[in-house]
Order: structure tokens, then sequence, then C-alpha cells
């Protein structure tokens, strides 16, 4: 992205630097002292990366796709 002038990197750098902070978060240790919770917090836990990659994937990481195609970049310049 910043080998291609993308404009909209440091937005991307901070996405994934604020997802990578929200998995280091994520304690599994801590699942076998929610006994009753441990089904509630992995289908959270899945729902939050399900939607966070699906919206990344198809949102953020779209658009730069989009912008190599307007600028007529190929695979040489990435």
């Amino acid at each position: 992205m910043e080998q291609i002038s993308y404009p909209e990197f440091e937005a991307q750098k901070r996405a994934h630097s604020a997802f990578v902070e929200r998995l280091v978060e994520i304690d599994l240790s801590e699942l076998d002292a929610m006994d009753d919770n441990q089904q509630e917090y992995l289908i959270n836990l899945i729902d939050f990366l399900l939607a966070w990659l699906s919206n990344h994937i198809l949102g953020s990481d779209k658009k730069i796709g989009d912008y190599i195609r307007t600028q007529h970049l190929s695979a040489t310049d990435i």
C-alpha cells in the first residue's frame, strides 16, 4: 500500500493495528473459569472475527483493488 502511494494507507494501518490489539486481548485461558458463558464468549468472538474480516476485505481491501485499477498499476508496481 505504501509502495503504491495508496491514499488510505494510514487508515488501513490503524484498522489492522486495532484488529491485532483486539486479538491480543483475547485470553482463552479464561474459558475454564467461564463455565456457563463459554459458548456465548466463543460465539461473540467468532462473530467479531467474521464481521471484521468480511467488512474489511469487502470494504477497505476492495478499495485498494479499485485504486490499483484506476491508477493503471501493474503487478510490478506493487
